[in-house]
């Protein structure tokens, strides 16, 4: 054998290495239980990463339900703004998230799509994101809900107002409480008390707009997370809906209640945000406004 032909022959003994080491870890990633995807940012001109596409699956992904690979984009910030900022986060940071229980929508243009919530792990890899998931099942996701409003719950609203701090845009927090709740528990009984929080509940809902969230605090606290926003106008706007929800009377029996609501409307703009700070702040502009006399809305910026 001549001292030339023998490279050749290690150049193809380790090409064929390589073959059979990634068909064996192809074979592996497309056994896994667990779905696995290469998510690849798409930039605008300005080179802000605005969506996703998936470069590539395993086909635990397939099968569990989701997108498929495709050029087309995610539908990223609409589908879920959570995992939005998360997945940018570790593309700038370059190292690896954790997200706990995250809502994503189904893809809008992927009949064979599903919604639902799930545990995401995502990691930076040379310019692109290594995403796993799992799904959660529905009793977890009971877990996040209010069983009463069936809003998310306290648990749930920490962590989408969390992540909202986590973006640089501009959003609301409202806090709404039922004036003088206590009175109607003690003089019409826990169920009609129940009974009010619920139509209350739907009555919020009823106000927002398509991307706002409202959830259950506590009692008859209720918060909502108002984004996006491009002026205060329009929290002005969502925060007059929400005060107006308490004109309406409730049947009670053949008699009518009629519950007015504070409201405590916080514009937070900077960029360095603190969740307790934000809470405490919109809290305390609600308690101004129950102070007034009820049935009133205070306004701030942080």
């Amino acid at each position: 054998m001549s001292p030339v032909d023998e490279p050749e022959q290690s150049a193809a003994g380790g090409d064929g290495e390589a073959s059979l080491l990634r068909a064996r870890l192809s074979a592996i990633l497309d056994t896994t239980l667990d779905p696995l995807l290469l998510a690849r940012p798409v930039h605008d001109a300005a080179g802000q990463v605005i969506d996703f596409v998936i470069a590539d699956m395993n086909g635990s992904h397939t099968r569990a339900g989701g997108d498929r690979s495709t050029t087309a984009r995610m539908h990223l910030p609409e589908r879920s703004a959570e995992l939005f900022a998360m997945y940018r986060r570790v593309l700038h940071t370059g190292e690896t998230e954790f997200l706990r229980r995250v809502w994503i929508e189904a893809h809008p243009d992927d009949e064979t799509s599903t919604g639902g919530w799930a545990d995401v792990r995502a990691t930076a890899v040379a310019g692109d994101l290594v995403v796993s998931w799992r799904s959660v099942g529905a009793d977890v996701a009971q877990a996040l809900q209010d069983p009463l409003t069936h809003l998310p719950n306290r648990r749930r609203l920490m962590e989408i107002l969390s992540a909202a701090c986590a973006t640089p845009d501009p959003f609301g927090v409202l806090f709404v409480d039922i004036d003088q709740f206590k009175p109607i528990n003690d003089q019409h009984g826990h169920a009609v008390g129940d009974a009010v929080l619920v139509a209350m509940s739907r009555r919020l809902a009823g106000v927002l707009r398509d991307k706002d969230v409202v959830g259950r605090l506590a009692g008859d606290e209720f918060v909502v997370l108002a984004r996006p926003l491009h002026d205060p106008a329009e929290l002005q706007s969502l925060a007059q809906r929400l005060l107006a929800t308490g004109e309406d009377g409730h049947r009670v029996g053949a008699g009518e209640l009629h519950v007015s609501v504070s409201v405590g409307s916080l514009w937070v703009t900077q960029r360095q945000r603190d969740l307790r700070a934000i809470l405490d702040a919109a809290d305390a502009l609600m308690y101004t406004a129950k102070r007034q006399g009820g049935g009133q809305l205070q306004v701030g910026t942080l």
